[in-house]
């Protein structure tokens, strides 16, 4: 099993390396992939900002703008 699982985690299959390549080397796809990536990190940054929220809507006196910061 040992043997099994290094081989399988010290290299990789190629199939992930060529989506990425197909992807950024398409510029239709290259750019539906940015407007996913931007779609994701503003979620991201909208859920902080509510759980910065929550924490002090629930009374917490601490200061938690490193969270969004």
């Amino acid at each position: 099993m040992k043997i099994i699982g290094r081989r399988t985690y010290s290299n990789p299959p190629l199939h992930g390396a060529r989506i990425v390549s197909t992807v950024l080397n398409n510029p239709e796809l290259y750019n539906i992939w940015l407007k996913d990536i931007k779609v994701m990190a503003d979620r991201i940054k909208d859920m902080r900002k509510a759980f910065r929220d929550g924490l002090i809507q629930n009374g917490s006196k601490l200061n938690w703008n490193h969270i969004t910061d």
